[in-house]
C-alpha cells in the first residue's frame, strides 16, 4: 500500500488492495487481509458478526402475559378460497389451451384479467 498522510482516507483501490479475500456468511462475514498491510503480530482475518433482519416483519399472534397457548389459527378465509381456486383455474386453463387451437394464453390473460 502507498504511504499516505494521516490526515488522507484510503481510496478505494487502496481499500481492493488491502482485502485479499471476503467470506460472507449467514451471521459472520470474515475478510482476510493481505499480508502487505498486516502488521507484524497482527491477525489477517476480521471477523464481523452479524444477525440479518429480515427485509419484511414477519406477521405473528402477541399472547398477553399468563394466557394458555391457543392452537394455530386457521388460515384466512380470502387467502384459503385464492388457494383452492389456483389449481382448478390453472387445470381448467390447461384444458383450454390443449383442445381449443385458437386459444392463447394471452387470450386467457386478457379475459382473467
Amino acid at each position: 500500500m502507498t504511504c499516505r498522510l494521516r490526515g488522507d482516507p484510503p481510496t478505494e483501490k487502496d481499500v481492493r488492495n488491502a482485502i485479499e479475500r471476503a467470506t460472507v456468511g449467514a451471521t459472520r462475514i470474515e475478510i482476510l487481509l493481505s499480508e502487505s498491510v498486516v502488521a507484524e503480530g497482527q491477525d489477517r482475518v476480521l471477523t464481523l458478526h452479524r444477525t440479518w433482519t429480515p427485509s419484511r416483519r414477519r406477521r405473528e399472534i402477541i399472547q398477553g402475559m399468563g394466557e394458555a397457548q391457543q392452537p394455530l389459527r386457521a388460515m384466512r378465509t380470502k387467502a384459503r378460497d385464492g388457494f383452492i381456486k389456483a389449481p382448478r383455474d390453472a387445470h381448467r386453463w390447461l384444458d383450454e389451451l390443449l383442445f381449443d387451437p385458437a386459444q392463447t394464453i394471452e387470450s386467457l390473460a386478457i379475459r382473467e384479467g
